[in-house]
């Protein structure tokens, strides 16, 4: 019998390359698509494109449009981004120096400087996300620290800047609750767990959303404030959003017909019950019936 190593190494290569190829030939293409998205809005928008690249890294090739935009494609096939005006990177970290640096004219086109509007200020000013120590913190829920009267000074005030989108008014009742549920899973429950107790990722800290009000919620989905992508009525029409928003309303206070709830955090508590309940459960009988079958 022969062993045909060298076949054997061909047949593997052939078979790994065979998924890798076509993996990241679709996955191009999605991310083109995807990426093509925040591209159209941006121009609509009337925010200047400086980069639109397929892939990190090292540019491997690109061009220049009549629109001063990059098109390149980079050496690493796994995602893309669109990088605008004022950005400092590929996540939309705004470059201080470079805005501090800007005129007039390119203040119109830069990403930073587009109005929020009347959704965003009253957002942030009734969350009690705003005032910031830093710049840099992440917004957290506390105290709010306006009186109402000021609130709505505030927020009329920046509306009046222009531009910006004006302050949603979901209706949940008119929505589905298991819409809402299957729409909050896809797209929210990656990070605020599909009972909508938050949790954790990369950079942040994602809050519960018990204290949201549902006005509250309408906006985070609109605006995406921090790390939270942003959800426009094309993602999400105003329809869904209510389902959405019946949902986390209803996940609030749950029916729970199998009985103890375990805190409505989801998993851990159900494994954490299972290992020390259950779990201690089993080794007293395994010893219970090892006592009986050493005994005379």
């Amino acid at each position: 019998m022969t062993l045909n190593v060298w076949g054997g190494l061909t047949a593997l290569g052939g078979g790994v390359v065979g998924y890798i190829i076509p993996f990241l030939f679709v996955l191009t293409i999605v991310v083109f698509f995807h990426e093509l998205g925040h591209f159209l809005i941006a121009r609509w928008c009337g925010i200047r494109v400086q980069v639109f690249s397929i892939g990190f890294g090292p540019e491997l090739f690109g061009f220049f449009d009549r629109h001063r935009t990059r098109w390149k494609i980079s050496a690493i096939p796994l995602g893309g981004y669109v990088k605008f005006l004022g950005d400092e990177n590929a996540a939309s970290v705004p470059d201080r120096a470079a805005v501090e640096g800007m005129t007039e004219a390119e203040k119109k086109e830069s990403f930073i400087h587009k109005s929020v509007g009347a959704r965003s200020a009253e957002f942030y000013l009734r969350t009690g996300y705003m005032p910031l120590q830093s710049p840099d913190d992440q917004p957290r829920r506390t105290r709010v620290l306006f009186t109402e009267q000021q609130i709505r000074a505030l927020v009329a005030y920046v509306a009046s800047l222009g531009g910006g989108p004006p302050i949603p008014r979901p209706h949940p009742e008119r929505g589905s609750l298991s819409e809402g549920m299957h729409l909050f899973t896809t797209n929210c429950a990656g990070c605020h767990q599909v009972v909508a107790e938050g949790g954790y990722v990369t950079g942040a800290r994602v809050p519960p959303l018990e204290d949201a009000t549902p006005t509250q919620i309408a906006q985070a989905v609109r605006i995406g404030p921090y790390l939270m992508p942003r959800f426009s009525e094309q993602d999400l029409s105003d329809r869904e959003l209510d389902s959405i928003v019946r949902y986390v309303e209803y996940a609030k206070h749950p029916e729970d017909p199998g009985g103890w709830a375990l805190g409505h955090l989801g998993p851990f508590p159900e494994g954490l019950v299972t290992w020390l309940v259950a779990g201690s459960a089993l080794v007293a009988v395994c010893l219970l019936l090892g006592r009986r079958g050493t005994s005379p």
